[in-house]
């Protein structure tokens, strides 16, 4: 799955020239042509970028790893402007536990614009970007889980970068797309995430965030309150290719209630994961 999934992501913008066999009966590639292919993707408007996402998963009864669960993401952009960019973004799950068959699902398309620099550091002392997008579920369990087939979704993003700090505050807005449209329990989401990052050296970084997530309904009950807390660091291997190592819990996972889980450090508690980023281009 791993293959078909990056192969077909690299498909989407990649283009291998291969010329006709020779007198020697063997197919021979056009190396001029491969690489003024990649520096003109490379220097062009579009952008393609891959992640590998991988973890255990913890068997909560026996407190020990039982399998593995993995994302595979792959992140299209196309860049109108030195200020405006479309962003197309692919995930697929999979999951494999012992003693029960591997399951995968396409989990979601997301089409969104983002407008940056409305405000600029060097000019307001902050920097503010926005976005607007559309997200689309083709299948799978979180239709049911979230009685929806997709979201609307708005955000903004206020960012200060302090030397080797920085910090910054995203917060969106969503409204799904409702499959039964009697349900009145799922109607929109909040979501403010603060994050904040350091710069070790050029190749080395630190990355950590608290998100609060709360999903709103006009019944005023049964209404998710989360607070996810991730820490994670990152190390560039080249200028295109960077290795993440994090860690994440969830003090707080309620309903209607935002009450601090006592046992969210506990191992069997957190989620450990690897995360491999490549830029194509």
């Amino acid at each position: 799955m791993k293959k078909q999934l990056l192969v077909s992501a690299l498909g989407l913008a990649l283009t291998t020239t291969v010329l006709a066999q020779g007198t020697t009966g063997q197919a021979t590639v056009s190396t001029s042509s491969l690489v003024n292919t990649w520096n003109a993707l490379k220097e062009s408007p579009l952008s393609l970028l891959l992640i590998m996402d991988s973890g255990p998963t913890i068997n909560q009864e026996t407190v020990k790893v039982d399998g593995v669960t993995q994302e595979y993401d792959a992140f299209i952009g196309y860049k109108l402007s030195d200020n405006d960019s479309i962003k197309i973004h692919n995930a697929y799950l999979y999951e494999k536990r012992a003693d029960t068959e591997a399951f995968s699902d396409f989990e979601r398309i997301n089409v969104g614009y983002t407008r940056s620099n409305i405000l600029t550091e060097d000019k307001h002392g902050m920097g503010l970007s926005a976005t607007v997008d559309a997200r689309y579920r083709p299948t799978g369990y979180r239709r049911d889980y979230t009685n929806s087939y997709g979201q609307g979704r708005v955000s903004t993003k206020i960012s200060k970068k302090m030397g080797a700090a920085g910090l910054s505050v995203t917060s969106y807005y969503a409204r799904p797309q409702r499959l039964n449209k009697t349900d009145d329990m799922t109607t929109s989401t909040w979501e403010n995430t603060v994050a904040q990052t350091y710069d070790f050296t050029d190749t080395l970084s630190l990355y950590m965030h608290q998100d609060f997530y709360l999903r709103n309904n006009p019944a005023n009950k049964g209404e998710g309150k989360t607070l996810e807390v991730l820490v994670d660091l990152s190390k560039s291997i080249t200028p295109d290719f960077s290795i993440d190592g994090y860690v994440k819990g969830l003090p707080i996972n309620k309903k209607d209630h935002w009450d601090v889980d006592a046992h969210w450090t506990r191992a069997e508690n957190l989620t450990y994961g690897l995360a491999l980023n490549l830029t194509v281009f």
